[in-house]
């Protein structure tokens, strides 16, 4: 029976820099070009993804932003999207005005955006010079604000602040009598340590669901399904997979219910698994 691998990318399948070793790049597309199943599943956007993942020969579709998109690597084009509502977006931006919290704005229209409030505090600011510097192409400057009157389609509210300070809002979003028609995530940022993102999503935007989507639309048979990750947004896809793998870099609440632990996101560990479990399987068919 083939495998399905499907990992995380932050802490996970990259460095301690987001990044991924040529080595590891030829080592990986060695493993896809040889029929080997593997995709990523990740927080970041296509376009994130596209950069970090350069000259990786993905013949799979990606899963990006938690599972709100899944799309092609090569192209960026989104094949399944899930979105916000908009009237659940209009509730949650009523709460976080409360809380005087405005969120980033990821949406997608004929393009993807992303629109920035000022900048109130140190965590809104690393992700502001993250997308700047990264060159992301859906960074809106300052000059262009969200408007919700716009013909937009957001797929992600983003909250940054101290723990202590998104709690609150954290709390009211969650206990809402709509909570159970959203994803939602609270995270400390681990590049930028102390600065946590409060991130709301469509409830159909959750790993699980996306990979299901993602083996339905590939055709995807006689499978054995082969998951990685380092924190609580991959428990979903650690439910549903035939075996799972924490980094050994990742939350304890992960490793508790992985199949096992592996090595550290540092040293290439997702990559040098597969190609060790693909060189044994090899050798028992031969």
């Amino acid at each position: 029976m083939k495998k399905l691998y499907i990992s995380d990318l932050d802490q996970t399948l990259l460095d301690e820099n987001a990044q991924l070793s040529e080595k590891q790049k030829e080592k990986l597309n060695n493993l896809i070009n040889k029929g080997v199943l593997f995709t990523v599943a990740s927080a970041r956007s296509v376009k994130s993804i596209q950069q970090i993942l350069k000259g990786v020969d993905f013949k799979l579709p990606v899963i990006e932003f938690n599972g709100a998109f899944i799309s092609d690597f090569h192209t960026g084009k989104h094949l399944v999207i899930n979105d916000l509502e908009k009237s659940l977006v209009a509730a949650i931006l009523k709460m976080a005005e409360e809380f005087k919290k405005p969120p980033i704005f990821s949406v997608f229209g004929k393009n993807d955006y992303l629109f920035f409030p000022s900048v109130t505090n140190g965590g809104i600011e690393w992700y502001r010079n993250d997308r700047i510097n990264s060159e992301d192409p859906r960074f809106m400057p300052d000059e262009y604000s969200f408007s919700e009157k716009n013909d937009h389609n957001i797929v992600c509210l983003n909250f940054i602040d101290k723990k202590e300070a998104l709690e609150p809002l954290f709390k009211k979003i969650s206990n809402a009598p709509f909570a159970d028609k959203l994803s939602i995530h609270f995270l400390e940022n681990r590049y930028s340590p102390g600065w946590y993102w409060l991130t709301v999503y469509a409830h159909n935007a959750q790993k699980h669901i996306a990979i299901n989507e993602l083996i339905k639309y590939a055709g995807i048979q006689d499978y054995e399904l082969v998951v990685f990750g380092d924190n609580l947004n991959d428990l979903s896809m650690f439910n549903i997979a035939d075996r799972s793998y924490a980094i050994s870099n990742g939350v304890q609440k992960l490793k508790d219910v992985a199949t096992g632990v592996i090595g550290h996101h540092n040293n290439g560990a997702v990559i040098d698994f597969i190609f060790e479990e693909e060189k044994k399987r090899n050798a028992e068919l031969s």
